[in-house]
């Protein structure tokens, strides 16, 4: 996400279409294009937060984390109240693994901003990856309050469901997912939940309704493959593995 700059009024023409040039240069995967745009922005409008922020995503994008690090920090510096900042703070610590630290920027992003709702999903994301459920279910939870609707958050609310062993209930998150919006991806995800069920005729008829959906999606391929092997098909199996 691209902050605002907080005095976008104040900043020149030019260097506004600097910042925009730098975009579509990111956007064309111009990488050190785009990063020596973005600075050259910066040395002319030294408080151009939003031009900071997609610095240091393009950084992070190039593989220089602790450069991306530096340039949030001088973000962050002109605009420390800015919701944004924190969240996409917080995902570049979360890349590095480097949960509290991500924990912490995304909850910063929500005291200043309640109903961040990227901010809820990282954040969730963030606990389940360190080993805390309760805290990944009860903050997904509070993203399905903001987004009721949303298909993609019931599925993976089910994913953390079934990583912890709670079968049932991923499959309730797996159907709700699928009925606000089928994909191949969410029959994917409920046929495997069903195959660790023991339910393997429905996780077959899953398997498939993916690839009906998705013809190249490796994964119910692989998951029909090993379901078929395990039922002594083996021929049928090699078709999959192939």
């Amino acid at each position: 996400m691209n902050p605002p700059s907080s005095s976008f009024q104040a900043i020149p023409l030019q260097v506004r279409q600097l910042f925009e040039h730098a975009r579509q240069l990111r956007k064309q995967g111009m990488l050190n294009e785009a990063i020596a745009a973005f600075r050259a922005a910066i040395e002319l409008q030294p408080d151009y937060v939003a031009a900071y922020n997609n610095l240091a995503n393009a950084l992070q994008a190039q593989g220089d984390s602790d450069g991306a690090e530096a340039v949030y920090q001088q973000a962050l510096h002109y605009a420390p109240t800015l919701p944004v900042l924190h969240c996409n703070y917080g995902s570049l610590s979360l890349a590095r693994q480097e949960y509290d630290a991500a924990i912490k920027s995304y909850q910063k992003a929500l005291t200043l901003q309640a109903d961040f709702f990227l901010a809820y999903t990282n954040l969730a994301k963030a606990y389940s990856v360190s080993g805390n459920f309760f805290a990944a279910l009860q903050t997904y939870k509070a993203a399905l309050r903001l987004k009721p609707q949303d298909a993609e958050l019931y599925l993976d609310c089910g994913q953390l469901y079934q990583q912890y062993g709670f079968i049932p209930q991923a499959v309730k998150y797996y159907r709700r997912s699928l009925q606000l919006a089928a994909s191949a991806r969410g029959y994917n995800a409920l046929g495997a939940a069903l195959q660790d069920w023991g339910n393997l005729k429905l996780a077959r008829a899953s398997y498939h309704r993916a690839l009906k959906l998705q013809p190249d999606f490796d994964l119910p391929q692989y998951n029909l493959a090993q379901l078929y092997e395990n039922l002594g098909e083996l021929e049928t199996a090699r078709r999959y593995y192939e």
